[in-house]
């Protein structure tokens, strides 16, 4: 289901979803669900199948102010939505604002630790600690993304990415075996476009800066 759809989704859609309780307090609370499936969208289209994303996900991915204030209501009106955390953590992590990012990220990790989508909560939380240069915690976050069955080829990327920077050659090459199998023409161009939500040029510099080390080439 593309972005576009999943914002459109019906009132009834939403309440059909075993994790959601029934908003009673008007249009304000389907906003804040509806930016959590977006976050929840954005994800999916960066991390598993699109190879371009969809439109309506590039216009609003830098609309950080609505999205903030629409999570924070989900927050308030249900303060154990495991994924409601992990969407606002995703949205500081990409607002500059890393500590922020890694403690929702940890708090819906401990809200649902065995949550269906516990791979892209270690995962966003391996990005969180590479852009913060914490190479070594990003490795075993996304070490422990790798380990979930539903895991992406992503999580295998920034293993790598995290591994070569870190200078530990062997083990970066042998992630890099690993996303090949799940990602055979995996380039640095590939991450380049898989990163189109990201606003820092920084963290993709360094991030297939690593990639290059674990021996990924550019085409």
């Amino acid at each position: 289901m593309l972005l576009g759809s999943t914002l459109r989704v019906s009132l009834r859609e939403v309440l059909g979803t075993s994790h959601l309780k029934q908003p009673r307090r008007g249009a304000i609370e389907f906003e804040a669900f509806g930016t959590t499936l977006f976050y929840q969208e954005l994800f999916r289209q960066c991390c598993c199948r699109y190879a371009e994303p969809d439109r309506v996900v590039v216009e609003r991915i830098h609309q950080n102010d609505e999205a903030l204030a629409a999570l924070d209501v989900s927050l308030v009106l249900n303060p154990s939505f495991a994924q409601a955390y992990f969407a606002q953590g995703f949205n500081l992590l990409w607002y500059g604002r890393e500590i922020e990012a890694e403690t929702l990220l940890d708090r819906a990790t401990m809200l649902s630790p065995r949550d269906s989508h516990i791979s892209s909560f270690h995962h966003v939380r391996s990005w969180t600690h590479f852009s913060l240069g914490e190479y070594d915690v990003a490795a075993e976050f996304a070490r422990r993304a790798t380990r979930q069955p539903n895991v992406t080829y992503q999580a295998f990327a920034s293993l790598a990415a995290s591994l070569g920077l870190l200078g530990e050659r062997a083990q970066a090459e042998a992630a890099v075996v690993e996303l090949r199998q799940r990602k055979p023409n995996y380039s640095i161009e590939t991450a380049r476009q898989a990163f189109f939500f990201c606003n820092d040029p920084g963290f993709i510099e360094r991030f297939v800066e690593g990639l290059r080390v674990a021996g990924i080439s550019d085409i």
